[in-house]
């Protein structure tokens, strides 16, 4: 088998992450869907969190991002989230796309996770 054969057979029976997080399928589709859009919004850093926080494109794209960050946002978006979970949708991703959180941004997404009514998220780092 040639060099070029096998690299072939390799790329066509494995997959490969990209190596370039921003050229991820799921950070595109995060980019177009929350980013972009809302890129003059004040409530941008919020619904980063949200969107990081739940890392499931399927779900993201329930979401109206295009709404204000008001008193209805987080219940809004819960419902939303809630409601595609009860069709079998899956609002999380594995442990493993959680990356390490120093102890002020984790007390932060665990009360968020808290006002949505997530279930505390394991923390990757213990």
């Amino acid at each position: 088998m040639t060099d070029a054969a096998l690299i072939k057979q390799i790329v066509a029976t494995h997959h490969f992450t990209n190596v370039h997080a921003e050229n991820d399928r799921g950070s595109r589709e995060f980019n177009r869907l929350i980013v972009q859009p809302c890129g003059n919004d004040p409530g941008l850093p919020l619904k980063i969190a949200i969107a990081v926080f739940t890392n499931q494109p399927e779900a993201l794209k329930r979401v109206d991002w295009s709404r204000p960050v008001d008193s209805t946002f987080l219940p809004y978006v819960k419902g939303v989230l809630r409601e595609y979970q009860g069709q079998g949708g899956s609002i999380f991703r594995t442990i493993a796309y959680k990356y390490p959180m120093p102890p002020e941004l984790r007390a932060t997404v665990d009360r968020l996770s808290e006002r949505l009514g997530y279930p505390a998220l394991p923390d990757p780092a213990r």
